[in-house]
């Protein structure tokens, strides 16, 4: 029989609980320096700006939009995934007609796109037998998926996300997936 549980209440806990709630207040008040080394307080941060680092939800959506926009001119229905900076999804569309078995496709191309900073395309090539990344398919609960469709999407030269696509062959996910990258 398991000893009954009890709430967690030690001094970490407590110390945990107080930086959380003083992060807020924290970053409100944050300044930087000026030339001359004086605190500046920070402006804040446009609407729709991103964290450093990851897409947002708004950059997701135009990802998304000009990937439709390409599936649409090639007559092919797809499902477009966009994940975050951490492999994250921040935003997944199935177009009218695209297949449901290719949901989590799409998803897990995004999500290994961004796992590995490479275009699933070159980790195809890669991992055909006798090449440096054979077997890789059968790592991460098989979730990592080797055939067209996933791509890095970068900003400044910086990885912050990746776009997942499927329903069509190999060369449509592709074109698609380029389409919306370039969005970004």
């Amino acid at each position: 029989m398991r000893p009954p549980s009890r709430p967690l209440a030690t001094p970490f806990a407590a110390l945990v609980v107080a930086c959380l709630l003083a992060l807020p207040a924290a970053r409100a008040t944050a300044q930087d320096p000026d030339a001359a080394g004086r605190a500046q307080p920070r402006a804040p941060e446009p609407p729709g700006a991103t964290t450093v680092g990851t897409v947002s939800l708004d950059d997701a959506r135009r990802v998304i939009a000009a990937a439709e926009k390409k599936a649409r001119e090639i007559g092919q229905p797809m499902n477009v995934a966009v994940v975050d900076a951490g492999g994250n999804l921040v935003a997944h569309a199935r177009m009218d007609g695209a297949w449901v078995g290719s949901v989590a496709i799409a998803i897990d191309k995004a999500w290994t796109s961004r796992a590995f900073d490479i275009s699933t395309q070159e980790l195809a090539k890669e991992s055909q037998p006798g090449g440096q990344f054979f077997g890789i398919h059968t790592t991460n609960d098989a979730r990592v998926v080797v055939f067209a469709g996933g791509i890095p999407l970068k900003r400044a030269g910086t990885v912050v996300g990746a776009i997942g696509v499927s329903g069509g062959f190999a060369d449509q996910d592709q074109a698609v997936a380029e389409a919306g990258a370039a969005a970004l």
